[in-house]
């Protein structure tokens, strides 16, 4: 006989009920009757209207994903976003023939963008106005070892600088940070998404700075929870694919 295992105590077992409850509630909402289960596979009487006529649902889900934040200085447009599949191709083609590659932004996102690149065998600059890459993610001590080791890469790292404008000539993009120059064969704004609230805003949906839910998901229009986009093959697949090309580029360059 196994001995009787005793109930964790602390966080993780606190935790793990909350989830419990949690579902048990979730599930305590649905029609227990014959007649409210097939209202519920049908609609319950709620609907949205689409393209293709109004759509009965008995839940609806929100995963409109996100946008990129768009940077309030002249000339941002001309930095290239990357957020999907769209985007990963504008920059697989602009990195054709590239040398050099400026990111604005030095969190998660523009970090790996540094070190890919890099990696692939471009010079490349980082612009951060914190005082330091991954601000809000990294304790000080680790983020100087990622400014390191970007650096013995060859990356040149600026930090605690404010870019106030950008443009574009024949030979890329001129960014001007602290009154001075940074020129680039490419630039790329990685400074962050933002949620697509629109949807929510017009289904009277509570929202902030995103979507606002209780523990179970639940907004605050009943029938409709928050989602999270997912993509299927991927920005991974295509990063790899426009990092070989930038590889290959580089190569041919030198």
């Amino acid at each position: 006989m196994r001995p009787a295992q005793r109930r964790p105590s602390g966080s993780a077992a606190s935790t793990g009920c909350r989830q419990r409850r949690c579902r048990l509630r979730c599930r305590d909402r649905r029609p227990s009757d014959r007649q409210g289960r097939g209202r519920s596979r049908r609609g319950c009487g709620s609907d949205c209207t689409t393209d293709l006529g109004p759509l009965s649902y008995g839940a609806l889900v929100l995963a409109t994903g996100a946008a990129p934040i768009r940077l309030a200085v002249p000339g941002a447009d001309a930095l290239l976003p990357v957020s999907d599949l769209a985007d990963h191709a504008r920059l697989r083609a602009r990195l054709q023939g590239a040398r050099h590659v400026a990111i604005v932004g030095g969190g998660l996102i523009g970090c790996e963008f540094v070190n890919d690149l890099a990696a692939a065998g471009l010079v490349v600059t980082i612009v951060e106005r914190a005082p330091r890459l991954m601000d809000a993610l990294l304790p000080e001590t680790a983020s100087a070892a990622l400014r390191a080791g970007l650096e013995d890469a060859g990356v040149t790292v600026r930090t605690g600088v404010a870019l106030s404008s950008v443009a574009t000539d024949a030979d890329g993009v001129v960014l001007t940070v602290n009154g001075e120059t940074v020129r680039a064969d490419v630039g790329l704004s990685a400074v962050g998404l933002a949620p697509r609230l629109d949807l929510a805003r017009a289904a009277g949906v509570d929202v902030g700075r995103g979507i606002r839910v209780d523990d179970c998901l639940r907004t605050s229009v009943p029938g409709t929870l928050r989602g999270f986009a997912l993509v299927g093959r991927s920005a991974q697949s295509r990063r790899a694919e426009w990092l070989a090309a930038a590889g290959q580029s580089r190569r041919n360059v030198a």
